[in-house]
C-alpha cells in the first residue's frame, strides 16, 4: 500500500540523511560531536531496519507470503516495555516472550523473566558482535541489553505508561 510505501521511503531517507551527516562529522572531535555521532547511529540504525523490514515485507508479500510487521512505529512508544514488548523487532520479541519471559511468569515469576529475557538477548547481541568488532563492543553490547532489563523492570513500580505522553515519551528516548 501507499502507507507501506511511504514509510520503507521515509526510513531509507533518515537513514541516508544519517549517514550524510556523519560523513560530514568525521573530522571533528570533543564530547559534542562523540554526542550527535551516538544520536546519529541510533538514528541510522532505527532507519537501516525499519526500511529492511518493509523491504522484506514487499518480498514476501511478492511471492504470495503475507509477513507480519516486525517493528511497529517504535518511536512512539511511551516507555522501553512498550518499546521491547511490543513494537522494536517484534520477531525477536515474541520469539524471547514465548521461550523464556512466559515459562516464568505463568510461574508468577514475571520480573525474574523480564531479566532472564533481556539477559538471553544480551547474550545473542555480544555472541554476535564478539567476532566482527571484538571483545569491548561485545561486551559493551552485552551490558547494553542487561541495563535495558533492569529499566523494563524499574518502569513497573514507577508507572511510566501512565505518566503524560510527553514525559513518557522523553522518558522512553532518554533510557
Amino acid at each position: 500500500s501507499s502507507r507501506h510505501l511511504a514509510g520503507t521511503a521515509a526510513n531509507l531517507i533518515l537513514a541516508l540523511l544519517c549517514l550524510g551527516a556523519l560523513g560530514a562529522l568525521a573530522g571533528f572531535e570533543g564530547p559534542a560531536q562523540a554526542a550527535a555521532r551516538l544520536a546519529l547511529g541510533i538514528f541510522l540504525l532505527y532507519g537501516i531496519v525499519g526500511f529492511l523490514s518493509e523491504v522484506t515485507r514487499f518480498v514476501y508479500r511478492a511471492i504470495g507470503l503475507e509477513v507480519p510487521q516486525n517493528q511497529c512505529a517504535p518511536a512512539l512508544s511511551r516507555s522501553a516495555q512498550e518499546f521491547w514488548g511490543s513494537r522494536w523487532n517484534r520477531f525477536v520479541s515474541h520469539w524471547l516472550a514465548d521461550l523464556v519471559f512466559r515459562p516464568l511468569a505463568r510461574r508468577r515469576h514475571a520480573v525474574l523473566g523480564i531479566l532472564a529475557a533481556f539477559l538471553a538477548s544480551a547474550t545473542m547481541h555480544a555472541w554476535i558482535a564478539l567476532v566482527p568488532l571484538g571483545g569491548g563492543a561485545a561486551l559493551s553490547m552485552g551490558l547494553y541489553f542487561l541495563v535495558e532489563g533492569l529499566v523494563v523492570v524499574a518502569e513497573m513500580p514507577l508507572q511510566v505508561h501512565a505518566w503524560p505522553e510527553p514525559v513518557a515519551r522523553a522518558w522512553t528516548i532518554n533510557v
